[in-house]
């Protein structure tokens, strides 16, 4: 048999041509094998199930990851505040005074005067109850008052934030 040329030119008929291919396999190895009871495969209900249960999960961990991410933005702002109050007590320990409330924090030599949330953080002097100065980020919100994430952070209460979250 040649197998240059196509099965019609070397006279083999279509019942020819269907036995080559379903009984054996090429170079005559034997008989192809045969299915081993019916395969089972996931059905499109366990793949479902199996789908919903991972959403479920990914949700769950997107939410305990924002709730990090509202710890961390406040945290990074008290020690913020606290780098600043820092560099105001440097301030004052070279030039015997306080910056001003005009000068503000753009005398001192800090790399960031942004709170986590993009506002600035906001420098008095003199602060409540004679403190010589404060410092204060007022959350998320950039407001005055608020809770959670848009609770303000002062200069002279971090020692008392401290033992909170």
């Amino acid at each position: 048999m040649c197998f240059n040329q196509g099965p019609r030119a070397r006279g083999l008929g279509p019942s020819d041509i269907v036995s080559l291919f379903s009984a054996t396999a090429p170079h005559s190895l034997g008989p192809w094998p045969k299915a081993r009871g019916p395969q089972r495969g996931f059905s499109f209900i366990e793949v479902m199930v199996v789908v919903v249960i991972i959403g479920l999960l990914a949700g769950a961990v997107g939410l305990k990851v924002s709730d990090y991410m509202v710890t961390a933005k406040v945290n990074r702002a008290k020690s913020d505040i606290a780098t600043i109050v820092d560099a105001v007590d440097a301030f004052n320990l070279k030039h015997s005074r306080f910056p001003s409330n005009e000068e503000g924090l753009t005398k001192l030599p800090l790399t960031n005067v942004k709170d986590p949330w993009g506002n600035e953080y906001e420098y008095n002097s003199p602060g409540p109850d004679n403190e010589p100065y404060e410092v204060i980020s007022y959350g998320a919100d950039g407001q005055e008052g608020g809770e959670d994430d848009n609770a303000d952070i002062y200069s002279w209460k971090l020692g008392e934030m401290d033992g909170e979250g």
